[in-house]
């Protein structure tokens, strides 16, 4: 099967990144929080 056959198969849908968009998003109001100095603490080997 070509890509182009596949295309007009399958026709003009949405992709999964429209299909997930949530109306209004872009309004919503979010904190992120601040990141720690210690990113990474040494292992306990004891």
């Amino acid at each position: 099967m070509s890509i182009e056959y596949y295309k007009r198969l399958i026709g003009n849908r949405e992709n999964i990144a429209d299909l997930l968009a949530m109306p209004g998003g872009a309004a919503a109001d979010f904190e992120i929080p601040p990141l720690s100095r210690e990113l990474a603490k040494p292992a306990d080997l004891s």
